[in-house]
């Protein structure tokens, strides 16, 4: 039975052996410093992960080491951009100017960049009648049927500055306030003696500084109503002369004032100017505004901890010591069997 027990002794002492060994073996593994990885990335998840960025193991200075765990740490946090758009327009040019947009604006903090320009037919200048009168003025009676249906009227363009030249139509005729208009009648005395002159029935003496006429027959003689015309005064015009008849002769002038009715027609046109046309330019913008409505962008950082490996070496020596216990157990307890199996016989 001694000799059992010192078996038994010696195989517990290499068991034992073989297991401090692994023990210490595990002992430096937990005291080894820990290795990290880092990446960084942005995500519109804040969950997002990014596991299978990291290797299993990794290898440093020798050594492999295992992943343990992977922590995720929001660093920042930035509201998503929503596009936005802008259009300028143009004042309407000249088909002949050219126009340059801008290639950027600058408005409330946001640059807009130009995408594309277009072109819009546009009225630079109205179409505009000119309207164009004139008339035409008649001492005497006149009516629409009596006077000209047209009459050319010269007027400046407003737009050129230029004179033109418009055939306008009647519109009516219009008898006009009576006015007074200054007037006169040549007379022509002869000779009548040699110390008088006759005009009609007028007789004057030749010495006289103002001669005399009967202002009635003197109106008569040229067809004025007297209940229209007035004589203002008679005058010599010159001195005596003998006249291709050789008879001697005297001019004199009646100033008259004369109340006249004047008839007009009118005349109407225009002067017609055709619309301009120019060019208007519209040009589209897009810009990026931060928009917490529509989400945030996450920047993440993911931080891969890896741990020492354990040696093949120590896994075999702790796998030994555990079967040789095993093989220990099974022959104590054959003995032990074994044992009570021949009391029981004897």
């Amino acid at each position: 039975m001694n000799k059992y027990r010192k078996l038994f002794a010696l195989l517990l002492l290499c068991v034992f052996g073989v297991a401090g060994c692994s023990g210490s073996t595990s002992t430096s593994s937990d005291q080894s410093e820990e290795v990290t990885r880092e990446i960084v990335f942005t995500a519109d998840d804040m969950d997002e992960k990014r596991d299978d960025d990291f290797s299993a193991t990794i290898e440093e200075d020798g050594q492999t080491y295992q992943l343990d765990e992977i922590t995720y740490d929001i660093i920042d946090k930035t509201p998503k951009e929503t596009k936005v758009t802008k259009t300028v327009e143009s004042d309407i040019l000249p088909t002949d100017q050219t126009y340059t947009p801008q290639d950027t604006i600058e408005e409330d903090g946001v640059t807009y960049t130009l995408e594309s320009t277009e072109t819009q037919e546009g009225v630079l200048e109205e179409a505009y009648s000119q309207p164009v009168t004139g008339y035409t003025d008649y001492s005497y009676q006149v009516s629409s049927s009596s006077v000209p249906a047209t009459k050319d009227v010269t007027v400046t363009n407003v737009k050129t500055g230029q004179e033109q030249t418009v055939t306008c139509s009647l519109t009516g005729v219009s008898r006009l306030p009576a006015e007074y208009e200054n007037t006169y009648i040549d007379i022509v005395y002869e000779s009548y003696d040699a110390n008088q002159f006759i005009w009609g029935d007028t007789v004057v003496s030749k010495n006289e500084i103002t001669p005399e006429i009967d202002e009635n027959q003197l109106l008569a003689s040229v067809g004025a109503d007297p209940e229209s015309c007035d004589v203002q005064r008679v005058y010599w015009t010159g001195q005596p002369y003998t006249d291709a008849a050789g008879v001697l002769c005297r001019n004199a002038r009646a100033d008259v004032r004369r109340l006249v009715n004047y008839y007009r027609a009118d005349y109407s046109g225009s002067l017609e100017h055709e619309a301009v046309v120019g060019t208007k330019y519209v040009s589209t913008y897009t810009g990026s505004v931060a928009d917490e409505s529509a989400g945030f962008d996450y920047k993440i950082m993911a931080t891969a901890h890896y741990v020492e490996q354990a040696s093949y070496s120590a896994l075999i020596v702790a796998g030994v010591g555990f079967l040789i216990l095993a093989v220990v157990v099974v022959v104590l307890l054959f003995m032990i069997s074994r044992k009570n199996k021949k009391k029981g016989e004897s």
